[in-house]
């Protein structure tokens, strides 16, 4: 397993965000996850600290994990099929341990809010990460940068998000 941080959320589309995440260390490979807007609210909030009035979906479980003692030990990205990743929570009472499945976003926004580290398997790292550029390899001149984001915008196609 690999271990990740969030090292960035981007909004191409209205309803969805890209989650990238970086190996931790030497961050070699990032993984990009499409999420669906109310996982990427609640991650985004939980990465500059921000308390919303009421508490989200994600806030009340983390309450409830707390009142009945139970840990967020890791979450791990586990498996990539087809356009789909899955991941686990790996929880702790006790003595006792737990896997329970779960979206990668909703594991991110619990990891972040019990502040448990995040993992990758290898093989889901090896299948669908991606070598983060060197400062060698990136463009200096601001327009080109805005002219690649543009090409890969318009080249993207909604499927691509499952």
């Amino acid at each position: 397993m690999l271990q990740v941080e969030v090292i960035g959320l981007q909004w191409p589309r209205r309803e969805v965000a890209l989650l990238m995440l970086g190996e931790v260390g030497d961050r070699s490979r990032t993984l990009t996850i499409a999420i669906a807007r109310p996982e990427a609210v609640a991650i985004e909030l939980a990465l500059v600290g921000e308390q919303p009035s009421r508490p989200l979906t994600h806030d009340l479980m983390q309450t409830i994990f707390e009142a009945a003692d139970l840990h967020v030990e890791q979450i791990v990205i586990t498996d990539l099929q087809e356009t789909t990743f899955y991941a686990e929570l790996q929880l702790e009472v006790g003595e006792t341990h737990q896997r329970v499945s779960c979206r990668p976003s909703d594991a991110v926004a619990l990891a972040l809010r019990a502040d448990a580290p995040m993992f990758v398997s290898e093989a889901v790292m090896d299948l669908a990460g991606v070598e983060a550029a060197s400062e060698d390899d990136l463009p200096l001149d601001p327009d080109e940068m805005v002219e690649q984001f543009r090409d890969f915008i318009d080249s993207v196609d909604p499927e691509d998000f499952g």
